[in-house]
């Protein structure tokens, strides 16, 4: 018992096994923009004086540069410490600066 399988049909089933043609799964957001957004929210939290939720705002931006691994983010991280240290230390201004430098490194 022979059976003809046609070549278009032989195609049709390896590129349905193969998922060629289907939509890609949604990527995740990209890194920046969330700790972009963390560190903004760091700041106007140092700068009304809230000391402790500017550095909880920097923390979570220095989690997430760091869940995101590679070394193309390791300037920001620095710049990140920094301003945490400043922050601690009450120094608004120098910690201002430090998170400035941390999203020109990210955006760049």
């Amino acid at each position: 018992m022979s059976t003809s399988i046609s070549f278009a049909t032989l195609l049709g089933a390896v590129v349905a096994a193969s998922g060629y043609g289907s939509v890609p799964a949604a990527e995740p957001a990209p890194v920046a923009p969330r700790a972009i957004e963390q560190i903004r929210q760091a700041r106007v939290e140092l700068y009304c004086g809230h000391d402790a939720q500017g550095i909880a705002g920097i923390e979570a931006a220095c989690r997430e540069l760091r869940a995101a691994g590679g070394t193309s983010r390791m300037t920001a991280l620095s710049a990140l410490q920094q301003a945490s240290f400043h922050a601690r230390h009450h120094r608004a201004t120098q910690a201002q600066e430090a998170l400035e430098r941390a999203v020109s490194e990210l955006r760049a």
